[in-house]
């Protein structure tokens, strides 16, 4: 009889600490996810991420509390992200090529090495514009003005070491274009300056101005193909600059999020991601949605680091 309490007994202890087990793994999250963006408020970083959280309740229980750590180009948040606490309860959004430019120029003390992937959420190409109003009208019109003149024309781009930074050095490093660039921290603070005629001209990405488009002279468009929703725009292939270029975004975690939390954090993106109103949504801003799951990502960054750091250093020569 003793050894058959005995059996109960332990048989309920496990059974008990395996349901214990599992309740505690069902219940994560039980507070609100932190995520660190590394761009200030009002940028494609910011919109995508705000258009996640519209849903973020309905699969995480929780909304999202979104932290803003600018600086460096993205260097300083995705710094600060990497060295965060791996509960789960403190992610982020990365940038490409962003990630590998910032280590490469000694600007951010992280590697790819330091993070769990959740995913790839969106890749959109890069465009060339001017405020409406400006007498450069075309690629052609701004390439004479700023070659008769070097020096005399300003180009903002909206973070240092960044795909629109990048784009730009390869445009340069063919047409030797000779503009003045200005630097800034995030899609919103060069939109204020390109609307309100600070710079002649800009290199951004097509999701934080494309709700200002009208009010903007589109010269050119880095895909590879002309885009549906700007068809006179050409790309610059047909201008006779053989580049194609994309900004990545991706969530992240700092490395080591228990296997059981970056599943729950990769199935809930993954869900939200697929939604009808999320897909809705976002392509209504143009933001350039690409998904790749979180175990694929890291291969890809690898894959395309070494075509990017290819271009950097060729960029750097030519200095």
């Amino acid at each position: 009889m003793k050894r058959l309490w005995r059996a109960v007994f332990v048989t309920t202890f496990v059974v008990s600490s395996l349901f214990g087990i599992n309740q505690a793994q069902a219940q994560f999250p039980e507070k609100p996810i932190t995520v660190i963006l590394p761009f200030g408020p009002g940028g494609g970083t910011d919109m995508l991420t705000r258009t996640f959280d519209i849903f973020s309740t309905d699969v995480f229980g929780e909304s999202f509390i979104v932290t803003y750590k600018p600086g460096a180009g993205g260097a300083v948040g995705t710094t600060a992200l990497s060295s965060e606490n791996n509960d789960g309860y403190t992610i982020g959004m990365g940038s490409l090529p962003h990630m590998f430019l910032q280590p490469a120029a000694g600007a951010g003390r992280y590697s790819l090495d330091d993070f769990d992937y959740i995913a790839m959420i969106a890749s959109e190409p890069q465009l060339v514009v001017t405020p409406k109003g400006s007498p450069y009208t075309t690629y052609q019109e701004l390439k004479a003005a700023t070659q008769a003149d070097p020096g005399s024309l300003t180009i903002g781009v909206p973070s240092p070491l960044s795909e629109t930074w990048l784009t730009y050095k390869m445009i340069d490093d063919i047409e030797d274009l000779g503009f003045t660039v200005v630097i800034y921290q995030g899609g919103a603070e060069l939109n204020a300056a390109l609307l309100g005629k600070q710079v002649d001209a800009a290199t951004t990405n097509i999701g934080p101005v494309y709700g200002e488009i009208d009010k903007l002279n589109v010269l050119g468009v880095t895909s590879p193909d002309r885009i549906s929703f700007l068809p006179d725009v050409p790309t610059f292939k047909e201008l006779g600059i053989d580049i194609t270029t994309s900004v990545d975004r991706i969530f992240m975690a700092p490395k080591g999020v228990p296997e059981d939390r970056l599943a729950v954090l990769r199935e809930g993106f993954k869900e939200i991601w697929h939604n009808p109103e999320f897909q809705g949504r976002a392509k209504e801003m143009r933001m350039g949605l690409r998904w790749m799951d979180g175990e694929d990502v890291r291969s890809y960054l690898e894959d395309r680091k070494k075509a990017v750091l290819t271009i950097y250093e060729k960029s750097e020569a030519g200095n």
